[in-house]
């Protein structure tokens, strides 16, 4: 976000139904302002200025080892209220 890449970030947990075995508990959501964050996304630029001392490669290497499972998909936002609680 603070590379103007994305316009937000979430991590979602599915609260119901549950079920154990469930591949996916849990979901993470980027927002963008428009397609172009899609493509040029600065994942490698965020990634050195979080921790500028570490193996980029072995970053993912290590999240990758320990995904279950990885669904793609792409929505569009038509309409939100972040109003709640304020």
């Amino acid at each position: 976000m603070a590379l103007n890449a994305i316009k937000g970030w979430a991590l979602i947990q599915k609260i119901m139904p549950g079920d154990t075995n469930d591949p996916y508990p849990y979901v993470t959501v980027n927002f963008y302002d428009n397609f172009d964050g899609i493509i040029d996304a600065k994942y490698t630029e965020a990634t050195k200025k979080a921790w500028p001392t570490q193996d980029i490669n072995k970053i993912f290497q290590t999240i990758n080892t320990v995904k279950k499972g990885q669904k793609n998909e792409l929505w569009k936002l038509w309409e939100s209220d972040d109003t709640m609680g304020k």
